[in-house]
């Protein structure tokens, strides 16, 4: 039964691969509005997530980016798996303006291991098609899928544009580390919510964040750079690599993950149409604070 369930799903998956980009966009933008239209979960969140995070935007703004945002998140769903499945040449005239790219080469040029932290704006599956041009060497670590058939097919399509993929656990932890000093590339998702974190600002909301990225950096010596790819109005993909903010190095675990935050909402506050504000970054709030995502619940909720 597994292997059926395994068949139906790359038979989707290649599917979708082999629609010309165009068709791609189509059909993802057509998602983004249905689910907009249907007021469902992920429009509801989105819409939470804005109003939270965005207090200062008018309704028709905070709507306006509600849909924009759904319709980013469906483009992407459906622009995966040819990023996934295509070989990377293919992919690589989707690549358009590389910015920034400076902070990432110089500490490469010295030797230094370099943390990038890249958050869910854009599609992010991108930022594989323009290191495998580099020659590949990046580094991240992986959540096998909870349907286990499909586990090796997932952890093989990430490879296969050259980079290097370790389990997330303990030991994949370590070879992460070991990697950093060895001066190698690490690519880290920093905005999502961890089973075990501390709390510090995001958008002036306490938000659960993973201390993994700013430890690593502090053990290894390694430098820590943002990158992105944003979705550009032909289909391209623009690349973009920031400095992260000076805090970001301090000793001070709550100063240090505050940087982190501000980081990405730097990136967010220029971008807020691409950024997947349905993902339920508040999940998890202090002590006492009202819970945000229960919608069918009269009566309000706290942690």
């Amino acid at each position: 039964m597994n292997q059926l369930k395994r068949l139906v799903v790359m038979t989707g998956l290649w599917s979708l691969a082999l629609l010309p980009v165009a068709a791609q966009r189509w059909l993802g933008a057509m998602l983004g509005r249905l689910s907009y239209r249907r007021n469902g979960r992920s429009c509801l969140v989105s819409r939470a997530n804005l109003r939270l995070c965005l207090p200062d935007r008018s309704e028709a703004d905070i709507e306006t980016l509600c849909a924009q945002s759904l319709i980013a998140t469906g483009q992407t769903l459906v622009e995966t798996p040819g990023i996934w499945l295509r070989e990377p040449a293919k992919n690589a005239p989707r690549l358009g303006e590389v910015r920034g790219i400076e902070v990432l080469e110089a500490p490469l040029a010295e030797g230094r291991g370099v943390l990038i932290l890249l958050p869910h704006i854009g599609n992010w599956e991108m930022l594989n098609v323009y290191f495998a041009g580099r020659g590949g060497g990046a580094t991240a670590m992986y959540q096998p899928p909870r349907q286990t058939y499909l586990a090796e097919d997932m952890k093989k399509v990430r490879e296969r544009l050259g980079n290097d993929m370790v389990p997330a656990t303990v030991q994949g932890v370590k070879q992460l580390y070991q990697k950093l000093k060895n001066g190698a590339t690490v690519v880290v998702l920093p905005d999502q919510v961890p089973n075990q974190g501390q709390f510090a600002p995001f958008f002036g909301q306490m938000a659960l964040t993973d201390a993994l990225v700013w430890r690593m950096a502090q053990r290894t010596g390694a430098a820590m750079i943002l990158m992105c790819t944003l979705r550009r109005p032909d289909g391209k993909f623009d690349v973009e690599a920031r400095a992260c903010e000076p805090g970001v190095y301090d000793p001070d675990p709550p100063t240090g993950l505050a940087a982190v935050n501000l980081t990405v909402q730097r990136l967010v506050e220029d971008y807020p149409e691409q950024y997947q504000w349905e993902y339920k970054r508040f999940r998890e709030r202090p002590a006492g604070e009202r819970k945000l995502y229960t919608f069918r619940s009269g009566e309000p909720q706290y942690h």
